[in-house]
């Protein structure tokens, strides 16, 4: 068949084969390599994504130990007890400046008057979820107790279930 071709035909089929060969030889190869490169991009993409998750695990990781040594340093017994100590203070400072204001402020009322206008602000007053603040006389004698009347007018010396009442009117006589 090919031997009544001329060679210009001959040199052309030749031609065409050859170029037809090293082009599928050719796609071949880049297919290859597109895979080949894909693979490698995936892999790159794949590995990026994991560092960027592990290191956002790791930070919120260190968020949550810096929170949770946060809530334990303010959970030691010495740091709760500064912070209610503190707390109380303020509470205490705040309330202590509203009576001296209003002591000052109500001079139309007589001394009984302003006694009982005092008594109803300080059975008033809160602190936290159920602190109140309460009003002692030097002589131990409970002037006003806002949660039980019952305990208005009793004297709180040498009293094992309530020592603290005798023991902050003997620091304020001693502190003037």
């Amino acid at each position: 068949m090919f031997k009544n071709l001329s060679i210009k035909i001959k040199l052309m089929l030749l031609l065409i084969g050859t170029v037809l060969v090293v082009t599928v030889f050719a796609v071949f190869i880049s297919i290859s390599n597109i895979d080949s490169l894909s693979a490698k991009n995936i892999t790159h993409f794949q590995e990026t994504i994991m560092q960027q998750k592990h290191k956002e695990l790791v930070d919120k990781g260190d968020i949550i130990i810096n929170l949770v040594n946060s809530y334990y340093q303010k959970t030691k017994p010495k740091e709760m007890e500064e912070n209610v100590k503190t707390s109380l203070s303020q509470r205490a400072d705040l309330l202590f400046n509203i009576l001296n204001r209003v002591y000052k402020e109500k001079t139309n009322l007589n001394q009984d008057e302003l006694k009982e206008h005092i008594k109803s602000i300080v059975k008033s007053a809160r602190y936290g979820k159920s602190g109140y603040f309460w009003i002692n006389d030097f002589d131990y004698k409970m002037v006003m107790h806002p949660i039980k009347a019952s305990l208005t007018g009793k004297r709180f010396v040498d009293t094992p279930k309530v020592p603290f009442v005798q023991l902050a009117v003997d620091a304020l006589k001693k502190n003037g």
